[in-house]
């Protein structure tokens, strides 16, 4: 299944490490890691932006 998120954090400038996106039909924040085969894996939403900045 594919959803069309926000990317608005990258930990790390490579793009490895922890993303924040945002998701534009709940208006929820939430992390993602990247997978082997370059796709997002979503870790779970956490609603605000800053709520998911500090879980990360």
């Amino acid at each position: 299944m594919f959803y069309e998120l926000w990317t608005v954090l990258e930990e790390n400038e490579d793009g490895n490490g922890y993303k924040i996106y945002f998701d534009e039909d709940s208006k929820t924040f939430g992390l993602a890691i990247k997978s082997d085969k370059d796709e997002l894996i979503d870790i779970g939403g956490y609603g605000s932006f800053l709520k998911t900045l500090y879980s990360m």
